[in-house]
């Protein structure tokens, strides 16, 4: 990938299925929007400091054992990691994500989730075919998720527990579906997301950011 320094004003790069094993040659990317390396073999991603204007990373079907490190992605909107080895969403807790509305980390080794409340735009999140058994450990980590819209956790041991889905609507009332399948309070919800927003908040901000966005976008 030494190549793509030449490219310093691309903004839409695909790498998909390319035996990939390093990003090396990224850093150059200043203007990069949406990067895709999906069905490679890549063990880590480096070189993503410097793409401060990402909107989508699509890592899915890699070796990855860990979340990329994202320290300047406050940009970012969605983030793929299906299908890698991934056992802790720990180190990207750690990243500030403030406009990510779309997480997906299905088929991995995930046991346990930390706490979500720092995506406070968070909309989907899909944890599908993991390890994760605590229904109590999934009612915390999402209960301040104040954007979050809609969970996909098929194939997780947690759905063994009795009463799992009726508890993890009550931990998190702006639910509005559950593994697709609607709630039964959805308006409800969607009124109980509304009343939080309060206007001046950070969260508010958020959402006028990615509005503003939204219309820019289609425009062009």
């Amino acid at each position: 990938s030494a190549g793509l320094e030449s490219l310093k004003s691309l903004q839409k790069l695909s790498l998909d299925h390319n035996e990939l094993i390093s990003t090396t040659g990224l850093s150059h990317m200043y203007t990069l929007l949406h990067l895709s390396c999906s069905h490679n073999h890549l063990t880590s991603v480096e070189g993503l400091e410097n793409n401060a204007l990402l909107h989508t990373l699509d890592l899915r079907a890699n070796s990855l054992a860990a979340p990329p490190r994202l320290p300047n992605q406050v940009l970012l909107r969605e983030l793929h990691l299906d299908d890698n080895s991934i056992s802790s969403l720990q180190g990207l807790s750690a990243c500030w994500l403030p406009l990510m509305q779309h997480l997906s980390v299905a088929q991995n080794r995930i046991t346990e989730l930390p706490t979500m409340a720092d995506y406070v735009s968070l909309e989907k999140l899909d944890l599908q075919f993991n390890c994760i058994s605590e229904l109590q450990n999934v009612c915390e980590g999402l209960e301040g998720c104040l954007s979050l819209r809609e969970v996909h956790l098929t194939g997780n041991p947690l759905q063994q527990e009795s009463g799992w889905r009726s508890s993890l609507l009550q931990a998190v009332p702006g639910l509005q579906a559950v593994d697709e399948q609607a709630a039964g309070d959805a308006l409800g919800s969607s009124a109980v997301r509304r009343s939080r927003l309060a206007p001046g908040s950070f969260l508010s901000l958020c959402q006028a950011h990615l509005q503003e966005a939204s219309e820019l976008q289609q425009q062009h």
